[in-house]
């Protein structure tokens, strides 16, 4: 259990933009000027693996420009993953840490161009993303837009366990898709759609997402990504939607380090600053936020469950309601319970969760929450990561 979970948010991201160096409209100084004027405080250029000038030393000079141009946000030098053998129908964004990056680069160069030549297999491609001798824990991938192309829901499931059997370095899914200015919302245009905006596999309750959780995967869903490119698709980087990250420390390492463990929310139209899941065990009062694997509650017992908020300007005024996603009271996950919030009030609302059963693990249960307002007369959202509880 991360002990600083229980902390506000502090640090504001886009894990998911393009440059000039693949499909984006934007050289990198814009870019990043751009998220620092719509206040990203750490920013991920993920180019496109499949585009050679990605690899290029003129692109590491130009981030190494804008980190010294925005000293007070963390750009971090990433990739759009196309792994084998979806031939680009399936995407993985991938970040590290600076001082790995030079070395990263040129390996991802090496193993895309092993990809096209022997046909890799998902397992052996994602078993090799971390070069030899590296820490799994200085990376962070994303499962992006995961039902943009799929045909039918299991392949989401069916996909990712396959790539987590080579590297348990993908732990996240992106809920929030980017092209949020395209039409279809997401440019989910084959036999999915975004529901309000988001993926299914996180907006469905006992969607894809919860089947893993039910069993026993810590997976992170609570992502919200520009996937800029260009204004006419996208909106720019933390301009509409928005990663709060509670870390450590406003470093690389930090930021790693907390996306890694799920201590943060997601939300898209800027409806909070701060979004905090709070768990209260029955007989030690000890308290748990999302990301939390909880081992001292037992079966038979309930816990106090607290959603607390601070409004951005998306939901100032407006009503919000919570609703509370657990598999815990009857085994299958479900919404327990739904509470409002009233206009113009920030505060918390709570509930009780009776801990009875276990997922399909059989060894766990989970809680998450989604919260949701009507702004302009469309329903938007925002996500919780989860909280397990080992039984």
């Amino acid at each position: 259990t991360p002990s600083w979970a229980i902390n506000d948010a502090n640090l504001i991201i886009d894990l998911h933009t393009h440059s000039t160096f693949s499909d984006g409209n934007l050289p990198i100084s814009e870019l990043a000027a751009s998220a620092f004027k719509n206040g990203c405080s750490a920013l991920a250029i993920t180019d496109h693996a499949n585009y050679t000038p990605a690899y290029s030393a003129e692109r590491q000079k130009e981030i190494a420009t804008a980190r010294i141009e925005h000293p007070d946000m963390l750009i971090f030098n990433g990739l759009e993953l196309n792994p084998p053998p979806y031939k680009g129908r399936e995407h993985v964004n991938m970040i590290t840490i600076p001082k790995h990056e030079s070395l990263w680069m040129k390996h991802m160069q090496k193993l895309h161009q092993a990809g096209l030549k022997e046909e890799l297999d998902p397992q052996s491609y994602f078993g090799r993303v971390v070069p030899e001798g590296l820490s799994k824990d200085d990376f962070f991938a994303i499962y992006n837009h995961p039902s943009r192309k799929d045909e039918v829901e299991e392949e989401n499931i069916q996909d990712f366990m396959k790539w987590r059997t080579g590297s348990t370095v993908l732990s996240a899914m992106s809920g929030g898709p980017g092209h949020q200015r395209n039409s279809p919302f997401g440019s989910y245009r084959t036999f999915f759609s975004t529901i309000n905006r988001w993926d299914p596999v996180v907006a469905t309750t006992g969607g894809s997402w919860d089947q893993l959780l039910s069993e026993g995967h810590q997976i992170w869903g609570a992502i919200a990504v520009s996937d800029y490119h260009n204004n006419s698709m996208d909106y720019a980087p933390c301009e509409f939607a928005r990663i709060r990250l509670t870390a450590t420390a406003k470093t690389y390492e930090g930021v790693i380090e907390g996306l890694n463990a799920g201590t943060f929310f997601a939300d898209q139209g800027r409806l909070f600053n701060q979004l905090k899941l709070r768990v209260v065990g029955e007989q030690t009062n000890d308290i748990y936020a999302a990301g939390s694997v909880v081992s001292s509650v037992k079966k038979q017992s309930l816990v106090s469950v607290i959603v607390e908020i601070e409004r951005d300007d998306g939901s100032i005024a407006l009503p919000v309601e919570v609703a509370f996603i657990s598999n815990c009271v009857s085994g299958r996950t479900e919404e327990f319970a739904i509470k409002p919030i009233a206009a113009f009030d920030n505060q918390s609302v709570m509930t009780f969760l009776p801990i009875e059963n276990t997922g399909s693990d059989g060894k766990s249960c989970y809680l998450r929450a989604k919260l949701s307002a009507e702004v302009n007369g469309e329903k938007l959202h925002a996500f919780t990561n989860h909280v397990r509880f080992m039984l």
